[in-house]
């Protein structure tokens, strides 16, 4: 099971919780409240956030309200100046400005936005250069105006106005985050909404779901304009033979055994043409690793050419279909992928619904959709159709004890944990199920025995650079020992120099010691090791989160507290 599906499923394999940010000083900004630790990590690495509904009203007047305040942001009055006829002194050139910005007001009010904004326009000219507050609210005025217009240029000119006035003046960095938007700039607007975020203590929540948002629509345009560019390559030999030890009924391990693949392609290359069944062996392994290349166009048209043989065999159409299905759940940007990839299962099925790695496999992509139980009837289908497959026992017990964590169900989860030490003493040479049990464990706060199984599951498989990062997220979980993860992350980096996961954490905590340069570092490397578009979408969002706190935090003039 791939590491991005367990992190979809656990709640706790993952770094510790954050503390509350604490307050920001210096111009008294009112918080709407700390988030919790969770959703602050979300804003950090980029994960997503759920909010609920009935804000939607409440957002919009927020965003378009030009300020009309009793005080200013460091609570003195800038009510306008009366003399005995309660009216402005006209002679003061700010008491001019404030009387001519509350008729904008009320133009503002009346819909009448340009009149409003030669209101606005005037106070600024009226208003003393020294008088910062003052001239923020009116360049921020000025830019709500433009907004209902549509002018998002001049909404960004005025905002930048405000903010060169009150860098930290949140209404002028929302609207210039929506203006920026509007126009299709992503990066700035995520810039300017991260900042807005660090000012409100991460407490405003259509703020963070804004956040949110555009870290997913630019992730995903990245992620689909490096695997555009990006040259294909295979992955380390050590992962390519545990992709094919995924499947207990792959027909190329027929032929050779998972170490001898790349040999193996090069021999079916030369005898293609010798014979139908060299052809179709062709086809499906050369379309497999061009998948695992990342070149996934070109092997969905060999896995497409090879099903539509006339006289192509069940059990390599089956295997085609299953990876055809499984690779078409991760590409980004279609609505319906899901449904395609269930329509090559049930494809798959309807040839031979006895083959036990159309279940495994389809448990994954229903995984990845939340489908939990949908997930386990599939796999413990799987384990009824191949009792020695390790594989499957593994991740049907995981996937029992995450059932019984999410519905609160003790007898479950301890049911799930006690078939994993049955199936330990069958299958003593899976590193896939110590590994699983090891993460059942920890989530279970059983640290001790947890890092029991993390070390034996090293032992039967060095070579996995995942084990030692599982291991290492262990001990943040259970001591907080930032130093000990980083060296068995460090490991894992040795153990397998394609480990993504292993830099991915390293970025994420670096970025939660407050290291944001490194932590980019980090998920750059990440990356550059990732195999698919996915995986690129979900590497982008982190990276794009760290660097707009960088951004965000250099125009802010604060330090962010490290976390660990």
């Amino acid at each position: 099971m791939s590491d991005r599906v367990l992190s979809s499923m656990s709640s706790g394999a993952s770094l510790p919780p954050l503390p509350p940010m604490p307050a920001i000083a210096g111009d008294g900004i009112e918080s709407n409240g700390l988030l919790s630790p969770r959703v602050q990590l979300a804003l950090i690495i980029g994960a997503p956030v759920v909010l609920g509904t009935g804000l939607c009203l409440y957002y919009y007047y927020y965003r378009h309200k030009p300020d009309d305040k009793g005080s200013d942001r460091k609570g003195n009055s800038t009510k306008p100046k009366t003399i005995a006829n309660n009216e402005p002194n006209l002679e003061d050139p700010l008491q001019r400005a404030i009387h001519v910005k509350n008729l904008g007001n009320k133009f503002f009010k009346d819909m009448k936005y340009r009149e409003a904004i030669d209101c606005y326009t005037k106070a600024i000219r009226e208003c003393p250069t020294n008088k910062e507050e003052e001239l923020a609210t009116f360049y921020q005025n000025r830019a709500a105006c433009h907004e209902m217009l549509k002018m998002y240029e001049e909404v960004i000119d005025d905002c930048d106005k405000a903010v060169e006035h009150n860098k930290r003046y949140i209404k002028a960095l929302v609207r210039r985050a929506k203006a920026y938007e509007s126009l299709g700039d992503m990066s700035s607007a995520l810039f300017n909404i991260t900042a807005v975020c660090i000012l409100e203590q991460f407490g405003n929540q259509p703020n963070l779901l804004m956040t949110d948002r555009l870290l997913r629509e630019q992730s995903k345009l990245k992620a689909k304009a490096l695997f555009r560019t990006r040259s294909p390559r295979l992955p380390s030999e050590h992962f390519i033979a545990h992709y094919f030890m995924s499947y207990s009924n792959d027909p190329i391990l027929k032929s050779c055994e998972p170490k001898d693949i790349i040999n193996h392609l090069e021999t079916l290359r030369l005898k293609q043409n010798e014979s139908n069944k060299s052809l179709q062996e062709f086809l499906l392994l050369n379309g497999t690793l061009e998948i695992l290349k990342g070149n996934i166009e070109s092997g969905e048209k060999e896995l497409e050419k090879l099903i539509n043989l006339d006289d192509c065999e069940i059990d390599i159409k089956v295997n085609a279909l299953i990876k055809l299905g499984t690779i078409k759940v991760q590409e980004i940007g279609r609505e319906d992928s899901f449904n395609l990839a269930l329509e090559c299962f049930e494809r798959a099925i309807k040839l031979n619904d006895k083959n036990p790695d159309i279940y495994l496999h389809r448990a994954q992509i229903y995984l990845l959709s939340e489908r939990v139980e949908d997930a386990y009837k599939d796999l413990e289908l799987c384990c009824q159709l191949n009792d020695t497959f390790a594989s499957a026992f593994a991740q049907k017990l995981y996937v029992q004890f995450r059932c019984g964590v999410r519905y609160n169900d003790d007898s479950t989860t301890n049911k799930a944990l006690k078939g994993f030490e049955t199936a330990i003493k069958k299958f003593s040479e899976s590193s896939e199920l110590f590994s699983l049990y090891a993460q059942a464990l920890m989530e279970k706060g059983n640290f001790e025995k947890a890092e029991e199984y993390f070390s034996k599951a090293i032992e039967k498989d060095p070579k996995d650079g995942n084990l030692y990062v599982h291991k290492g997220i262990l001990f943040l979980n259970s001591s907080n020992d930032v130093d000990k993860a980083i060296k068995l992350l460090e490991e894992g980096k040795t153990a397998d120099p394609t480990c993504q996961f292993a830099y991915e954490m390293l970025g994420s905590i670096a970025v939660q010691k407050g290291f944001l340069a490194d932590g980019i570092a980090h998920f750059d490397c990440a990356l550059d090791l990732a195999q698919t578009e996915l995986d690129c979408a979900h590497l982008y969002s982190l990276r794009d989160a760290a660097e707009a706190q960088q951004k965000a935090t250099k125009l802010l003039d604060i330090e962010l507290p490290s976390n660990l």
